[in-house]
């Protein structure tokens, strides 16, 4: 399932996207906003794979709205496709915001069926190849071999001498592995420690609540268990999602 987002205040020219995109095109789910601030919302709360994004909204530009969505870690290569009436606009797309493609209106029903099939299929094959290449790892406990996705992960809790591995799905309990340990076996292009007794996964935070000045408290999508942010670890946590 390929999930895309239309961003269009125009309610007959975004119920016109949306319904040329699902009477043509077979495999999607389409979300709707009518304003950047909607937009946040679902992105925050959905993994969307192609976003199909107006330049005039009336609450931001799209230009802006895009430059936010690019600053979340899991967007950050993410398709964009502008639809505007403003060409002069579009070297500032592809300059700032690495948009794939734009559509200058009036469109023809054509364009967008070309353009959302061509990205559709790509996101599809791109989700296939990464099902088959994706990197996992393995504990050994007295009954079996645990394997678990590492893409699975959204954060590792210490618990004294064990780690409890944080899943949408599930929780893990390993005996004895210490922070470091667990840090040796993952990625480290997007783990890092950002507590004592935590390892985050960045491509999944949701959200981060400053408020609190010792620690800064980190939720994730679909997941009611937050994640920390202590103070020795804000540096280097603000410089690798910023």
């Amino acid at each position: 399932m390929v999930r895309v987002l239309v961003v269009e205040d125009n309610d007959y020219e975004r119920q016109r996207l949306v319904q040329i995109i699902s009477n043509n095109i077979k495999g999607i789910k389409i979300y709707e906003a009518e304003k950047g601030s909607t937009a946040i919302d679902i992105i925050k709360n959905n993994d969307i794979d192609l976003f199909l994004m107006d330049i005039e909204l009336p609450d931001i530009s799209g230009l802006k709205l895009a430059e936010k969505i690019r600053k979340l870690p899991k967007y950050e290569f993410r398709h964009i496709v502008f639809i505007t009436t403003h060409g002069y606009l579009l070297l500032d797309a592809f300059k700032k915001i690495h948009c794939y493609d734009f559509i200058v209106k009036p469109y023809e029903k054509k364009e967008i069926i070309d353009v959302v099939n061509k990205l559709t299929r790509a996101v599809a094959n791109s989700k296939k190849n990464f099902i088959k290449n994706r990197e996992e790892i393995r504990f050994k406990l007295k009954s079996c071999i645990l394997r678990i996705y590492v893409d699975e992960i959204l954060f590792i809790e210490s618990r004294g001498r064990n780690c409890l591995i944080h899943t949408k799905n599930k929780e893990y309990e390993i005996s004895n592995y210490n922070m470091n340990k667990m840090l040796s076996i993952l990625p480290k292009s997007y783990f890092m420690q950002t507590h004592k007794s935590y390892i985050v996964n960045i491509n999944k935070i949701r959200e981060i609540d400053k408020r609190e000045r010792n620690s800064w408290t980190i939720f994730f999508d679909d997941y009611d268990i937050p994640a920390f942010v202590g103070n020795t670890y804000k540096h280097n946590f603000i410089e690798k999602t910023n």
